[in-house]
């Protein structure tokens, strides 16, 4: 187990995958909101911090070390999906005693250089981006629903000297 002592509490990071990613932590948060000076021994930090078990989540990977899921302290749980490639492909939320998650993001495209090309959001809001041949830097942003145009942002960089 390792302990994290930080300005809000501590963080416990019980469990470890494979592949390096966090299986499982819990967080306790101070019973004071000023910033402590934290004892030398554990068990005196302890007393500094709200009585209970924490908030604990819990996160699933998959072989390749990429998540899959996360349930937080409240039961409620985020999915995710990746394409062959490993790329994000899609986040769900399902709250706590909803039998159905609910969309956040899907139909998430990439380029050639791994930017987001494209992706819609749970409210059917459709993302485009486009990108600097030469740089890669993002040029355009379009939100749109349906036909409605949301958002039509364009960016220019100053020159190189």
């Amino acid at each position: 187990m390792v302990r994290h002592d930080d300005p809000a509490g501590t963080q416990l990071f019980a469990e470890f995958g494979l592949t390096g990613g966090l299986l499982e932590q819990t967080r306790h948060f101070l019973r004071e909101s000023d910033s402590p000076n934290w004892p030398e021994l554990a068990a005196d930090r302890d007393k500094l911090l709200e009585p209970g078990a924490g908030a604990t989540t819990r996160s699933r990977f998959n072989p390749q070390g990429e998540a899959l899921e996360q349930t937080d302290a409240q039961g409620h749980r985020q999915l995710f999906r990746q394409t062959v490639a490993g790329q994000l492909r899609e986040v769900h939320l399902q709250l706590k005693n909803e039998p159905v998650p609910n969309t956040l993001v899907s139909e998430i495209q990439y380029n050639a250089q791994g930017q987001t090309e494209r992706e819609t959001a749970g409210n059917g809001v459709l993302t485009t981006l486009e990108y600097a041949a030469e740089d890669g830097r993002l040029t355009r942003l379009q939100a749109k629903r349906g036909t409605d145009t949301l958002q039509n942002l364009r960016y220019e960089y100053d020159p190189h000297p």
